[in-house]
């Protein structure tokens, strides 16, 4: 059984890897995927639906797919991405019901939900959430935040890093907001970080684009 399926695997990247030669890197975000299935956005423009063995016309072809993740053959290379991830180290995001981008993050190291806020000069976070992701915020210095709600006190931080798939960025400049407002139950993603990213949006799909 394990040589039949290191035989399919090889002959797999024989068949990207010949594909791959007459064309450019592919990129691939997995959107869906399931035992032996997979849904893929290629090139950011192209839906395919591949099953175990199969290679789309621009040769990315299946390995193996579970709940969760997705062994991919990409460019002749094998890759495993997760839901929701890419093979070329951009980040996208898809808008929810009231049209604005969530997006899992990590600050310091800590997980996190994060909301796309390009108003939002800095990233910002509520108090609450501030001490469960163990920021020292007291020790900042002190500022006010000016929201829609009116101005909200706060304090200045650096964060050490703000992570987003697998875009990590160091040193961040964030204000923790004293209050417990709803506003603030989420990382407001601000440009602090968002203005040493590219980005661009496509309809409902925000991509995120690390500077080289």
């Amino acid at each position: 059984m394990q040589t039949r399926q290191a035989t399919a695997r090889l002959i797999l990247a024989a068949l990207a890897l010949a594909a791959a030669a007459e064309a450019g890197a592919t990129s691939v975000l997995l959107l869906t995927a399931g035992p032996g299935r997979a849904q893929l956005l290629v090139d950011d423009s192209t839906l395919r639906g591949l099953r175990t063995g199969e290679r789309s016309p621009e040769g990315v072809a299946l390995v193996t797919a579970t709940t969760e993740s997705a062994t991919l053959i990409v460019d002749g290379r094998e890759t495993v991405l997760r839901l929701g991830e890419r093979n070329d180290g951009k980040v996208t995001l898809f808008a929810d019901r009231d049209r604005r981008f969530r997006a899992r993050v990590q600050v310091n190291g800590t997980p996190a939900i994060g909301l796309i806020d390009t108003g939002a000069e800095a990233v910002t976070i509520g108090r609450r959430l501030a001490t469960a992701l163990g920021i020292d915020y007291a020790q900042g210095r002190r500022a006010k935040l000016n929201t829609v709600v009116g101005p909200v006190p706060g304090f200045l931080v650096t964060l050490d890093s703000v992570k987003i798939g697998p875009i990590e960025l160091a040193a961040v400049p964030a204000v923790v907001a004293d209050s417990d407002a709803a506003d603030f139950g989420l990382v407001l993603v601000g440009t602090s970080f968002l203005g040493r990213v590219h980005f661009e949006q496509r309809g409902n799909r925000l991509t995120l684009i690390p500077w080289k």
